[in-house]
């Protein structure tokens, strides 16, 4: 049996953590609850195939099982008990209609199905082993697809609508995947044409006013920044550290602090427990971040004020999730270092410069609910859009002075504050509506703004900013010895070198992505790395409809 939580769909892990992404209101009926109870069903299933008696089991699934135990609880103590209100005989032919094979997993790359460990290893290693030895592809002229042969395509796989003429038989059409080839994106057109429909939730949303989905949002991102539980939180878990570690200091950062947040947003927290700020290496007598994490999950589960939620370690940045309990709000407590707060910093002086800036950030926020693009991607996307059209000055460029530097495990989160008038810049007020535009055709693959920025071939860095005549490439950071990584980058350059021959992903700049939008301080770091391959196809395809639909609608008013 498997329980497979990264390469394969349909694991059991899988099923208990998608029964909790699914958000249900307890006064609902029954009948909501399909896809629960056919993950229920598919789980009781499972656990039912083992043989009877004693058995062994790992600690990794025992810890699976555990978190499933806490979720259930969490989720049943919110629940209100109501009668089934749907026929019977329907519901128990929907349960053997539809299934989720309880013992099998498939791989997301060819659907080979797997019921061993074993087995799966050394599929995945045959993937992995593909990659390697898959040559690199000639240079083609730009004006030519960019499609590897037959014989060397690797796919993945993309849901469309069902052809009308595919039913036979009187049997009902089914959904066709289609084998998309895969992409090269150092080079220009990596990507074949799809056929993506609009959403109906894409449609309904880009139908709306925006200047009333604009101001809705930032009038509760400024109730939210302003709202002194914030402080009070903070000021809280300073006091219950204090005793325990006395140089403590908290640092709120991220959305409720920039002011794109919503109410439903949580407040992330950077806990300074030993004087880590400007980083934590080569510093002798700290303690690993692991061991803060246990330590003061243990000090705040012994308070009044705090609930612990989750503690989650295998991650870029391991967390300890709370709640408070005075008020219902969740907080990440991160222990790393000073730079998640200078991000914060920066966002809001570009806010700060360009208003209209924070404001289709948090309407760009909206458009994405369902499009898995998070809050401080979309804000560094939107401040390059606004540096391409000279609205906002390049972090480069805000770095020039070295007495603005300031370090932070090697990287430079310092930068200087002019004003528009120092920087010779005026004040950005398009219509909100072209501003929209503006990003949807910029970060589209047919746009009018490919002669100055390609997204196949270009990376997204407001730090280096769109650099006339100099645009900075992702195949720069495939160069021998790194040679065509530019000056300003000499950090970045070290970085790479240093660490030119650790395999761990954690250590390398993941330039070999669709979506490369790079940090503005920690240049090695691409935010938006964990898109995969067909998530990260779909969302620029969505910004494509969603410039061809807002020009529709644009054109309709006329």
């Amino acid at each position: 049996m498997l329980f497979l939580s990264y390469c394969f769909t349909r694991p059991f892990t899988c099923c208990a953590r998608f029964f909790f992404l699914t958000t249900f209101y307890c006064n609902k009926m029954s009948k909501d609850y399909l896809a629960t109870n056919l993950l229920i069903e598919t789980l009781t299933l499972n656990l039912a195939s083992y043989e009877p008696g004693p058995k062994t089991i790992d600690t990794f699934t025992l810890d699976q099982i555990g978190k499933l135990m806490k979720k259930l609880e969490q989720f049943l103590a919110t629940c209100e008990l109501v009668p089934f209100e749907e026929d019977g005989s329907h519901r128990d032919k929907i349960m053997m209609c539809f299934y989720q094979q309880p013992d099998t997993v498939r791989c997301r790359h060819c659907s080979a199905s797997f019921t061993e460990y074993a087995a799966a290893t050394q599929h995945v290693q045959i993937h992995d082993h593909g990659k390697e030895q898959n040559p690199e592809h000639k240079a083609l002229p730009e004006d030519e697809p960019n499609i590897a042969p037959a014989s060397n395509r690797e796919t993945v796989q993309i849901e469309n609508r069902p052809n009308g003429n595919s039913a036979t038989n009187g049997e009902k059409p089914q959904k066709q995947r289609e084998l998309v080839p895969s992409l090269d994106v150092l080079k220009k057109r990596c990507l074949a044409k799809q056929n993506f429909k609009y959403s109906k939730s894409l449609k309904k949303f880009l139908k709306k006013n925006i200047d009333m989905v604009i101001d809705m949002a930032l009038a509760e991102g400024d109730e939210v920044k302003s709202a002194s539980e914030n402080k009070m939180m903070v000021e809280q878990l300073v006091e219950c550290l204090k005793p325990h570690y006395p140089a403590v200091k908290c640092y709120p950062f991220g959305s409720r602090i920039v002011g794109t947040g919503c109410a439903t947003s949580d407040l992330d927290i950077f806990v300074d427990l030993q004087e880590v700020y400007y980083g934590r290496n080569d510093k002798p007598g700290v303690e690993s971040i692991t061991e803060s994490i246990l330590k003061v999950e243990k000090i705040l589960k012994n308070t009044k004020q705090w609930t612990i939620d989750e503690i989650i370690l295998n991650c870029r940045v391991p967390l300890l999730r709370v709640i408070s309990h005075e008020f219902g709000i969740q907080c990440d407590l991160t222990f790393s270092n000073g730079l998640a707060h200078r991000n914060s910093l920066l966002l809001e002086y570009m806010f700060n410069l360009q208003p209209t800036c924070r404001m289709l950030v948090c309407y760009l926020k909206q458009w994405s609910r369902e499009r898995s693009l998070n809050g401080y991607t979309i804000s560094l996307m939107v401040i390059f859009l606004f540096q391409l059209m000279d609205c906002l000055p390049s972090v480069a460029s805000l770095q020039l002075d070295p007495k603005n530097d300031l370090i932070i495990d090697g990287w430079n989160a310092g930068f200087a504050t002019p004003t528009l008038e120092e920087l010779n810049i005026k004040l950005e007020l398009s219509e909100m509506k072209e501003l929209a535009d503006n990003f949807f055709q910029l970060y589209s693959f047919r746009s009018f703004y490919t002669s100055w920025f390609t997204l196949e071939t270009q990376i997204i860095s407001p730090f280096h900013g769109p650099s006339w005549g100099c645009p900075l490439l992702k195949k720069h950071f495939g160069s021998p010895n790194y040679s065509k990584v530019p000056a300003t980058m000499e950090r970045l350059k070290r970085y790479l070198l240093e660490h030119k021959h650790d395999t761990s992903s954690k250590y390398q700049f993941a330039y070999d992505r669709l979506l490369v939008v790079q940090d503005p301080f920690e240049l090695c770091h691409n935010v938006a790395k964990a898109l995969p391959a067909e998530v990260a196809i779909r969302i620029v395809h969505s910004f494509e409809l969603s410039a061809k639909l807002l020009n529709a609608e644009s054109n309709k008013q006329l």
